[in-house]
Formats: C-alpha cells, structure tokens, sequence
C-alpha cells in the first residue's frame, strides 16, 4: 500500500495522478494531495467502469516512478 498525505489546501491546477499499481514501480517519499485533488480523483474512479476491481494509486502528479 502507498499512502499518501491529504491536506487542506488549495488544488494543484494539474489535478491528481491516478494509475494502476501495475503500472508504479515506487512511491518516492510520502506525497501531499489536496482534499479537493483527492475528492476529484474519487470520483472519476468511481464513475469509470473500468476501474472496477482495479488497485489504483491516487497521488500527486510526480508522486510515483512508472514501472519499466
């Protein structure tokens, strides 16, 4: 599991990363997101049937290492 740290603050503009834990070769550090970023992110996954039964990683958008 990677957790990330959600914050009051306001959005970062470029929104958050969603990926497939398939697709994240690390999380560096313990990144910060926003309420409003992580509520947003929420929703589209929820919203999408293609999420359904995926294991997702919800962070910043330099909060991972892609997988090779």
């Amino acid at each position: 599991m990677y957790p990330v740290n959600l914050k009051d603050a306001p959005a970062l503009p470029q929104g958050a990363s969603t990926k497939s834990l398939s697709e994240v070769a690390r999380v560096p550090g313990f990144p910060t997101l926003p309420f409003d970023n992580a509520a947003a992110a929420l929703l589209d996954v929820v919203t999408d049937p293609g999420t359904s039964g995926q294991r997702l990683l919800i962070t910043t958008p330099t909060g991972f290492t892609l997988a090779t």
